[in-house]
């Protein structure tokens, strides 16, 4: 089972009333939970994760109501794109992507994570704009630049690594 932990105002966007998500106990994959939240860049909705170990991250921009009504396959196929961009091995893309195979969602948690998820959102707006807005963002390109950035709750490691180490892969 995957946990996803959402932002309030995902939880509504995705239709949620509050009292219709109830906290679960944290993630025993090998990821441990992930955070969600809604932000906006140039008034278009995009959904943004962040896991909460490594703090390995995506964005998914331009993202509809319609399109949380798939949650758990809305996830699992964005995040399986970020792994394959990033050249992770496609046994090991299968074997995570299993892990969350049952995804539930819960509220956030982690007031650390959730500074670095903001954190997070302001450069991906920053560097989303630099290219010219959303429609014409290699978004591919700038997760992977995000990625490579140092995180201060990871004593100033790159999450891409933090996410190598924790699979046991060799840092590139």
């Amino acid at each position: 089972m995957q946990l996803i932990r959402c932002t309030k105002k995902l939880l509504y966007e995705m239709g949620f009333a509050p009292n219709d998500v109830e906290d679960w106990p944290d993630t025993v994959s090998r990821l441990g939970d992930w955070y969600a939240n809604l932000i906006y860049i140039e008034r278009k909705k995009c959904a943004l994760y962040v896991n909460g170990r490594t703090l390995l991250n995506f964005l998914v921009p331009g993202v509809k109501r319609a399109d949380f009504c798939e949650a758990e396959e809305f996830f699992q196929r964005n995040f399986q794109k970020l792994l394959a961009y990033e050249g992770i091995p496609q046994e090991t893309i299968k074997t995570l992507l299993e892990d969350c195979g049952q995804i539930r969602f819960a509220p956030t948690k982690s007031k650390s994570v959730l500074g670095s998820m903001n954190d997070i959102a302001l450069n991906y707006r920053y560097e989303v704009m630099r290219h010219g807005g959303p429609e014409h963002s290699p978004m591919d390109q700038v997760m992977h630049e995000l990625n490579r950035m140092p995180m201060m709750k990871l004593k100033f490691t790159l999450p891409i690594d933090e996410l190598k180490a924790v699979l046991q892969l060799k840092h590139a």
